[in-house]
This record gives C-alpha cells, structure tokens and sequence, in this order.
C-alpha cells in the first residue's frame, strides 16, 4: 500500500526533531570519557592486584635493616 501524505509528513517531522536532537560533538565526548575510564579502571584494577600480591607475599611486614 502507498504511505499516505500526511503519514509521511508526521514521519519526517519527527525524524527531524530527533536528528535535531542529537549532538555529534557530545557524543564524541562521551565516546572519550567512556574510553578514558575503561583505562582508569584497568590501571586501578593492576595496581589493587599487585598491592594485595605483595601484601600477601609479606612485603610490608619486613623489619627494617
């Protein structure tokens, strides 16, 4: 069946609205935020690992001299 006119118009509209809506620049920000955050959480995560590595091995509890 063919779409009817004012259907199509109310489609466009909308799809109108919604690409106003976006906002490439925002969403690259993100993207990088999101980027930036996995890598803080791996560097944290290694970091924790080799803290409790050590802490279990008895590093810190070596007398000094």
């Amino acid at each position: 069946r063919l779409v009817d006119e004012k259907q199509f118009r109310r489609a466009e509209k909308r799809l109108d609205r919604y690409l106003d809506r976006l906002n490439p620049a925002a969403e690259r920000r993100g993207e990088i935020l999101d980027l930036i955050a996995k890598i803080a959480f791996v560097i944290v995560t290694v970091v924790l690992a080799v803290f409790f590595f050590l802490l279990w091995r008895g590093y810190f509890n070596q007398s000094p001299g």
